[in-house]
């Protein structure tokens, strides 16, 4: 399993710096996932905020970082979080 869905979501986490985002979301990004990462089941994301699926994509969550952005993932309870990205979501999804 991939802990991230691609480099720059793993560079946002180690150091909150990365040109692929935009600057204003960088920090609550970096913020979320590492609680993400430290959480031990989906009860506990839950606390980080509300956790919205994807209807689109079986098995996908996300948590929102601002309006439209947000941090998403896939959750296994042998591993935790897993293919951890950052995207927007379109109104239509």
């Amino acid at each position: 399993m991939r802990r991230f869905k691609d480099p720059g979501t793993e560079e946002v986490s180690h150091s909150r710096f990365c040109e692929v985002f935009p600057e204003e979301i960088r920090t609550e990004a970096h913020e979320t996932i590492r609680l993400l990462m430290a959480a031990t089941s989906l009860q506990d994301v839950g606390v980080i905020g509300k956790i919205s699926r994807w209807a689109n994509y079986p098995g996908k969550f996300g948590l929102c970082i601002q309006r439209r952005w947000f941090v998403t993932f896939k959750w296994s309870d042998d591993f935790g979080a897993y293919e951890i990205g950052i995207e927007r979501r379109h109104s239509s999804e």
